[in-house]
């Protein structure tokens, strides 16, 4: 395992690691770290994307590794045998994205990396996989199993909890939403169990790739755990503590010394997903630790209780603490690979790309997006004009302007900002001018407020951000005595809140300059925020000493200081809340992923602050 991996994966990474592991990654770049300060001109910000993705391509990882051409080995294990079910196309319920090429891969890992004989190996798929067919291969397994060997069951598919609330099942192919036919439609965990023990192997090693979580007699997929004439609990009481409190406990009294099971610690609604990888994790991430991704004391052996940190460590590090996790049951010591040396991929850069990708699908998407939003509103405005002709349009054009200003489309929890044609023409229509100094206002404040206004200006072209900022706080403290900022004044405001880092003033100061009047310059600096940073709130203890360092530091100057005003803000108040250049961070003592968009990722350490 590489020493980047083992210093980053665990649940939590020691202060003595953040700059160690800061300091080794600096050939690794985001792409939302390289959007410069082209904020009024986004085809250079575009170009300068594309110069960076263009000219570093060998600094950036390849996305996940392809574990479709399994090891191979000179270790035979010819008295093993294996029963490997992917189900994917399920007939009545939903399909279970990747499972049988989860399925085939895990086959072909038995084949030619354990060197189990084709012939001891059964594969079912889809519509060979009914609970019938299952039960059949697994006796088959355990007739065939020599003593001394090991017996494998990989189930990759969809599992619903018994009505009694005491079993597990998993769902043939012909499973219904309905649970009158889980006994017909399904094989028992308990009736899998004793199949298996009927074998002369030395270890039985079981995988459970399953969300046990699936159907009910209504169709939804929260009905299977409804509570039963047993008593047994609801998910509406605790649907996180129905499947490690009841199944896992009843597994476990199952099994022998001989057996080791690995399933999901809790129900699973939807199945978790990696960023850029349309696989079952829990398979994919199991088969590359058997290759020795988890192999944390480098002795070339995985063991079971290797594998579920591993997997776990893994979700939490790129999804963070509330991720899915993976529990291991019965033997946790009988190695489940014996020539486990690959090191583990980097993690970090993986998902760094996958959301580059991701990013570039989403502007896709924004543009469709776009183009029906603005086939609407010019289709809205043709239908205002008779009205408007005719006198009475008043109230719809108040209509328009709301309905369209701002104007914004959303996809993958990223904005964008639509600049509407008209919107001008409509504002003046309705004798709709910019605010500014209103009459009403004491003459006195309109002429402070003209004065601070050169000031904005004058200390601008000298790049004196911390003045400007300072006379942009004195003009919206006239607001008390009816004189408003002018749109000038919230762009150069939004300027000076840049060079100082504060992110979260430059978005609000360009809302309200936004609100003003729609300019393609403003949306452009909007949307270009919206892509590059995300949200992030962060509190700790008030005597903590808490760090941010990202992964790597950005080169564009803003992004530089939106992440030194956090941390400032971090030591001053041992807490922070706005806007970062999305990436990876050490919060504190965590490293965790901020991604881009709207959504929030928030860290409390220590107890928070009151």
């Amino acid at each position: 395992m590489s020493a980047y991996f083992s210093r980053v994966h665990g649940n939590r990474v020691g202060r003595s690691n953040n700059k160690l592991v800061g300091g080794c990654r600096q050939d690794r770049v985001s792409a939302a770290m390289i959007s410069g300060a082209a904020r009024f001109f986004p085809c250079a910000s575009f170009l300068l994307l594309a110069f960076v993705l263009c000219a570093v391509p060998v600094a950036m990882a390849d996305g996940w590794p392809d574990l479709s051409s399994p090891r191979p080995t000179t270790a035979a294990h010819r008295e093993d045998a294996a029963v490997v079910v992917g189900l994917e196309a399920y007939t009545f319920l939903p399909p279970v994205q990747g499972a049988v090429t989860s399925a085939q891969r895990w086959a072909a890992h038995l084949v030619q990396s354990r060197g189990v004989p084709r012939d001891r190996v059964f594969l079912l798929e889809d519509t060979r996989a009914t609970a019938s067919a299952i039960a059949n291969s697994v006796a088959d397994a355990a007739l065939e199993v020599g003593s001394g060997a090991t017996l494998w069951f990989v189930f990759v598919g969809h599992g619903a909890i018994a009505p009694d609330g005491n079993d597990g099942i998993l769902l043939g192919i012909d499973a219904s939403q309905s649970q009158s036919a889980l006994s017909r439609q399904g094989l028992s965990l308990g009736a899998l169990l004793k199949i298996l023990d009927m074998g002369a192997q030395a270890h039985t090693l079981v995988v459970l790739d399953t969300s046990f979580d699936s159907l009910g007699p209504s169709g939804g997929p929260q009905d299977v755990f409804s509570a039963s004439s047993s008593g047994k609990p609801s998910s509406s009481d605790s649907s996180t503590d129905v499947l490690p409190g009841t199944l896992a406990r009843t597994i476990s009294t199952r099994l022998d010394e001989r057996g080791t099971v690995f399933m999901p610690v809790q129900a699973l609604s939807p199945p978790p997903t990696l960023p850029g990888l349309d696989l079952p994790v829990f398979s994919y991430l199991l088969l590359g630790g058997m290759r020795g991704w988890a192999d944390q004391d480098t002795d070339g052996r995985v063991l079971p209780a290797e594998l579920a940190d591993f997997v776990n460590n893994t979700l939490e590090l790129v999804l963070g603490p509330q991720a899915p996790g993976l529990s291991v049951l019965g033997n946790r010591d009988t190695p489940a690979t014996t020539f486990g040396r690959e090191p583990a991929p980097e993690f970090p850069a993986i998902v760094v790309d996958a959301i580059r990708q991701r990013i570039l699908d989403t502007e896709i998407a924004l543009d469709e997006l776009q183009e029906r939003l603005l086939a609407k509103a010019e289709n809205d405005w043709q239908r205002l004009q008779p009205l408007l002709r005719d006198g009475i349009g008043e109230p719809h054009l108040e209509a328009y302007l709301s309905r369209y200003n701002p104007a914004i489309v959303t996809w993958n929890h990223i904005r964008r900002w639509v600049q509407v044609p008209h919107m001008e023409q409509a504002r003046q229509m309705l004798g709709m001018d910019q605010p500014g100094a209103p009459d009403a206002a004491p003459a006195r404040q309109q002429a402070r407020h003209t004065q601070l206004t050169e000031d904005l200006r004058r200390l601008s072209k000298r790049n004196a951000w911390k003045g400007v900022e300072r006379a942009y706080n004195d003009i919206v403290a006239l607001g008390e005595f009816g004189v408003q900022p002018s749109q000038e004044d919230h762009l150069l405001g939004a300027q000076a809140a840049r060079a100082l880092g504060h992110t979260s003033g430059v978005h609000d100061r360009l809302l309200a300059a936004l609100a003003i009047l729609p300019t393609p310059e403003i949306i452009a600096w909007l949307n270009d925020i919206e892509i590059s940073y995300g949200k992030v709130r962060l509190e700790g203890t008030s005597g903590s000493q808490p760090r941010l360092d990202p992964w790597v530091m950005p080169f564009a100057p803003d992004q530089r200081a939106c992440i030194q005003y956090a941390a400032g803000e971090l030591a001053e108040t041992g807490g922070f809340q706005g806007y970062l250049p999305w990436g990876w961070y050490h919060f504190g003592e965590y490293f965790r992923l901020l991604p881009p968009g709207d959504q929030s990722l928030e860290i409390t350490w220590g107890k928070p602050r009151r």
